[in-house]
């Protein structure tokens, strides 16, 4: 996971350089709400309890880089937290009474954004994700993913625009502890972005 956030890192570091040559990038500040769901990479645990996401919330700084006229490379860094349901699964006349854990991560994401019809735009990539939960309940979720999103961008400035972007997040598609294939995290949302643009 360190060789892999040191690669993105030089690869941010030296599109940023270049950046002050064409004085187009952008960036912006994010929030977003939305709703987690859990699944398994490993073997579900036949009697094992029931695992359910509540509603997740999350925040980030954006950096957007032109490789064309239409086409977007964008990366930052998000927080992500949302608190997980786990309800017993037992026989009949025992205690089922659930109990919560909470769970944080920050995630690197490394997309496209392709723009179209001046205003709209999908983009979707790669997520790194590192957990940083403590005493969590459930799996580590430290793991490459993957997202998809869409939306519209809005100008309400000179140099400032609001974006609204309904998105999906795989956080867990390869985990990096291949001994530990518990519950992972399946995100959706939306993501409200305001936006600076350098040009």
């Amino acid at each position: 996971m360190i060789k892999l956030l040191a690669t993105f890192t030089l690869l941010f570091i030296t599109l940023n350089l270049f950046s002050q040559d064409v004085n187009k990038d952008s960036y912006g500040i994010s929030i977003g709400s939305g709703q987690a769901g859990l699944y398994t990479l490993g073997k579900a645990y036949v009697g094992g309890p029931d695992y359910e996401g509540l509603s997740a919330i999350e925040a980030g700084l954006n950096y957007y880089h032109p490789l064309n006229k239409f086409l977007y490379f964008e990366s930052g860094i998000y927080w992500h937290h949302n608190k997980i349901k786990i309800t017993p699964n037992l026989d009949p006349g025992f205690e089922l009474t659930p109990r919560y854990t909470n769970l944080n991560f920050f995630y690197i994401p490394v997309n496209l954004k392709l723009m179209f019809l001046k205003y709209f735009f999908i983009d979707g990539g790669m997520l790194l994700n590192m957990d940083v939960s403590t005493h969590s309940d459930i799996s580590n979720q430290t793991a490459i993913g993957a997202d998809f999103g869409f939306g519209i961008e809005i100008p309400i400035f000179k140099h400032y625009s609001i974006t609204i972007n309904p998105y999906v997040n795989i956080h867990e598609l390869y985990k990096l502890d291949r001994h530990d294939l518990g519950e992972s995290i399946l995100g959706d949302g939306v993501r409200f972005t305001i936006k600076r643009h350098l040009k």
